[in-house]
């Protein structure tokens, strides 16, 4: 049977089961209700007429356009209870069509349109998203770091105070603040590429940064509270390169009263520098067949004056005197650098002979 009276609100139309509908509604939309009760063949489920009993027991009215989240259950009523969403804590799941006062049963819906607003900033599509303010919406993302970015509707009427705004939850989740992110749940290969060589860091302003990639031999370097560190080259005092030679060399038996080489190349060392001091460390310990003798050891570079000269004293025969110390050259030429260590016995006529070893190292 079709029906044929006139009607405004689909909902009161005097139907029964098998009826079908003729006419067109005023707003060109089908009952709801109609649909689903298989009444017509065609029509759509609109998300404003979709509800969900709730209680409100937050303390205070929510008013109509309020945008809100299910944060609890009533027992005692048997419905979910409701909490204002902001985009600090919660994004909203749906919106007030009407006032509900507080401790009273209200129904909130996915859909509705709000009036009296003042969109005259905005053009009509222009999205709006949930704001800061509870339960309220603004026509500008929110951007903080520990925020909630949610799209929650459009703009349908620009005007400076009957401008409507169409809402459509849960809308779309535009980006999730920190507050959201379950700890140590980013792993290192979810992070974007980079550089290779770059560092992680934050800048004067708690802004995350990359430190820029050094060159080889550079040390990374705190340049103080309110500043990124950087690569720098290494600061005076750090070794560059280092070489050992020998270790056990013989002087043999020569007795003079002035600085000779040690035989052969035995007693020599070569480094090639870039450039720097070098910090020469040499050890000797000599021996005599008599009592009380004493023996000088040197070192020179390049072939020019002994520098660091140490004594060296044998109490009693057949027993060894020792000695360790070192000598620093400042500011050598890059290129290759030759250390020789020298002996001499000075007053005296017996026979000694001397051991020992070189450390070399250039330092920056």
């Amino acid at each position: 049977m079709a029906i044929s009276e006139t009607w405004t609100d689909p909902d009161s139309l005097d139907r029964a089961a098998g009826d079908v509908l003729t006419e067109t509604i005023y707003d060109g939309l089908v009952s709801d209700l109609a649909y689903l009760g298989g009444q017509t063949a065609t029509g759509v489920v609109a998300s404003k007429r979709i509800g969900l009993p709730v209680d409100n027991s937050t303390g205070g009215t929510l008013t109509a356009g309020t945008l809100v989240y299910i944060s609890g259950y009533d027992a005692s009523t048997g419905a979910p209870q409701i909490t204002k969403a902001d985009g600090d804590s919660h994004f909203a799941e749906y919106v007030l069509s009407a006032d509900i006062a507080n401790a009273a049963a209200g129904v909130v819906y996915r859909g509705y349109t709000l009036g009296s607003q003042d969109t005259s900033g905005e053009s009509i599509g222009d999205p709006v998203y949930l704001s800061a303010t509870a339960g309220g919406w603004t026509a500008t993302a929110l951007t903080g770091a520990a925020q909630v970015s949610q799209k929650v509707g459009v703009v349908v009427t620009s005007h400076a105070s009957t401008g409507q705004v169409q809402f459509d939850l849960p809308g779309e989740l535009l980006k999730i603040g920190s507050g959201n992110l379950q700890s140590k749940s980013v792993a290192v290969a979810a992070l974007a590429d980079g550089t290779d060589g770059e560092l992680i860091t934050w800048d004067a302003s708690g802004v995350a940064a990359n430190v820029a990639v050094g060159t080889a031999t550079h040390v990374l370097t705190s340049n103080g509270a309110g500043a990124a560190p950087t690569f720098q080259a290494a600061a005076g005092g750090g070794m560059v390169q280092q070489t050992t030679q020998n270790l056990g060399l013989t002087v043999g038996t020569t007795v003079s009263t002035s600085y000779v080489d040690i035989p052969s190349s035995d007693g020599q060392v070569t480094l090639t520098t870039t450039g720097g001091d070098l910090l020469v460390w040499y050890a000797a310990y000599v021996r005599s067949d008599t009592d009380n003798q004493y023996s000088y050891v040197a070192i020179e570079i390049d072939g020019g004056s002994e520098v660091g000269e140490t004594r060296l004293r044998t109490a009693d025969a057949n027993v060894c005197g020792t000695y360790t110390t070192y000598h620093r050259f400042g500011s050598v030429a890059a290129g290759a650098h030759t250390v020789s260590m020298r002996w001499k016995v000075a007053g005296n006529t017996s026979t000694m002979e001397a051991y020992g070893g070189i450390v070399m190292q250039e330092i920056s």
